[in-house]
This record gives structure tokens, sequence and C-alpha cells, in this order.
């Protein structure tokens, strides 16, 4: 009752003022709306200006803050020119000349002094050290590839990773019913076996002639070779230590065994389930909500999309593709139909 008689006096004294703002004692519905609407309207026209005023006041800052750091990185910078210019300032015109013309650069612009042509060769220079050192991972190979190329053909003799031998280890009795058996066998005979095919693909490419070895393709099959012993590293310390998970091991016991049987259709297939998975849940999800469904049976771990969960994961399954190729490139099976591609 007391809030009832509150909320009956808070209507009152409403209608109360709206009749001493009007001057008439009694009010249609539609006129009260009307003045409801008209006092709505001005307190949002209130709350607009007042947000304006704060948006104002804070791009005003930001301006201020931004002068201050341009002006504090134009002192920097101009004391770091006129360190360059006390550095370099006893640069012959002789040597500026040769810089410039090593870079691709214009010697001099129109009206342009000797001190700005000392502080734009500087900037050019530093700029070019930079994108230099932004290589990524397959130039670096790239580069100490052709470094050991030169050094074989100098030297006139193969390179030590010849010499390597193959493990003579049985890897042909790799499949699933063997890993439920063993499964320390079976992940030891995976490294072997990928060991030993890594090997024969590091083998056939020092046995191309030397002018093959030094075209843009020979050298990029070099490096790719080398970048794909690289990725597997962390495959094989994971099998060593049994660190891999049931589901990708099994996985790539299949890919191992229709590889060795020359089924590399059904070794691709494998692959696709391993790299991309085959659910309508490539990213990994395992529960759509808080309750059972008919179908949530098939969104288990097998079908998630393991390429997509790291990196380091992402790389070796890669190599594994690689590998496979060059099985297939090296051992081609019976039948033209079971190739891949």
């Amino acid at each position: 009752m007391d809030f009832l008689k509150q909320v009956i006096e808070q209507k009152q004294q409403e209608l109360d003022k709206v009749a001493k703002q009007s001057g008439q004692k009694y009010l249609k519905r539609s006129d009260l709306e009307r003045l409801r609407e008209e006092a709505y309207t001005k307190e949002q026209s209130q709350v607009e200006q007042e947000r304006q005023l704060k948006k104002q006041k804070l791009e005003k800052e930001l301006q201020e803050t931004k002068n201050e750091q341009y002006r504090l990185i134009s002192a920097e910078r101009k004391q770091l020119d006129q360190q360059v210019l006390e550095t370099v300032s006893k640069l012959s015109e002789e040597d500026l000349i040769k810089r410039f013309r090593a870079i691709g650069e214009p010697i001099k612009l129109f009206g342009e002094t000797r001190e700005e042509r000392i502080l734009r060769l500087h900037h050019t220079e530093n700029a070019r050290d930079i994108a230099h050192e932004q290589t990524n991972e397959l130039r670096t190979i790239l580069k100490e590839t052709d470094k050991e190329l030169t050094e074989d053909l100098m030297r006139d003799q193969k390179s030590e990773k010849t010499e390597k031998q193959v493990n003579a280890a049985d890897t042909t009795q790799i499949s699933t019913n063997l890993l439920k058996s063993n499964p320390v066998l079976t992940r030891t005979l995976l490294v072997i076996y990928y060991t030993n095919l890594l090997q024969e693909w590091q083998q056939s490419l020092e046995s191309r002639p030397d002018d093959e070895k030094r075209t843009s393709q020979g050298k990029l099959a070099q490096a790719t070779c080398v970048q794909t012993g690289e990725y597997l590293k962390p495959l094989f310390k994971k099998l060593k230590k049994n660190k891999i998970p049931e589901d990708v091991l099994e996985l790539l016991t299949e890919i191992t065994f229709w590889t060795i049987q020359r089924e590399y259709m059904q070794a691709n297939d494998a692959y696709i389930r391993l790299s991309i998975g085959n659910a309508p849940w490539p990213i990994g999800v395992t529960a759509v909500s808080g309750h059972e469904r008919a179908n949530d049976e098939k969104i288990k771990n097998t079908n998630i999309a393991h390429i997509l969960n790291d990196e380091t994961q992402r790389k070796w399954i890669q190599s594994i593709k690689r590998l496979i190729t060059f099985a297939q490139q090296k051992y081609p099976p019976s039948d033209v139909s079971k190739l891949i591609g």
C-alpha cells in the first residue's frame, strides 16, 4: 500500500507540473504525450551536446599529445642528423657519388644542398639495411645452399650428406595392428622410415648434375629438402618421447602404411583427415551446447583440423606431404590411378 501511494503521489506531481506549465487544469492524452516527447527531445539534445563536448575535448587532447610526440621526434631526429653530419662531413664528393650509385639513388636532387644529400644517403642506406635483414627462412636456406654448392664445386667432391647410410630396419611391418600391439616399436619404425626417406631425397638431389644444381629450381629443391628436415625434428622428438596424441599417431601410421604399400591415393586421404579433418567442425569444436544431442558422437577428436592447432605441427604435417610426393616419384605404383595428382 505504501508503494502504491508513493506511485500515485508521483503521478499527481507530474500532472500538476504539466498543468502548471500549460496553464490548463485538464489535458488531453495527446497533449500529455506531446509534452513528454518534447521533454525527451530536449533531454536527448543535452546529452548529445555533452557527448560532442567530450569528443572535442578528447580529440584536442589527442592532437596535443601527437604534436608533443612529433616535436620530441623532430628534436631527436635533428640531433641524430647533426651527429651524422658531424661524422660524415669529411666524406669526399667522389665517395658520396659512389655510395649513391651503389644503392641506385640520384646523385643530386634539384636544389639539394650537400648536408641534405648526406642525410638522404644516410636514411636510404639505413632503410635498405632494415629491409635486407627482414629475409624469410626459405631465402636464408637458399643462400646457405648456394654457398654449399659453390664449396662443393671448388672441392670437386660430393657433400658429406651422401655418405650417410640408411637404417636397415624393416619398416614394412608398420601398420595400425602393430600400433595396437606394440606402440613403442611403431614409433621407432616411423622415425626410421621418415629419416631414411629424407636421406634418400637428399641423395637423389646430390646425385643431380652440377648444372642442374645451380639453376633456380635446383636450389629451391635443395632448400625445400633442408627445410623439410628441420620441420620434421619436432615430430621425431615427440615420437621418441611418446608425447604425440594417439589420434595423430594413428593417422600418421595409416599414412605410412599406405605409402609403403604404394597406395598413394589412400595415403593422401589419410593425410587430408590428419590435416583438415572430415567433419563440419574443422576448427576443433567438440561441444556445441550444454546438452547431448543425437549427432554429438560425430564430433570427436579425430575430426579436428590438427594442422590448425599449432604452427610447429602444421610444418611437420606439410613435410610429411612432401615426403609422400617424393616417395611416389621414386617408388611409382603399378597402377597409374593410384598416383596423387
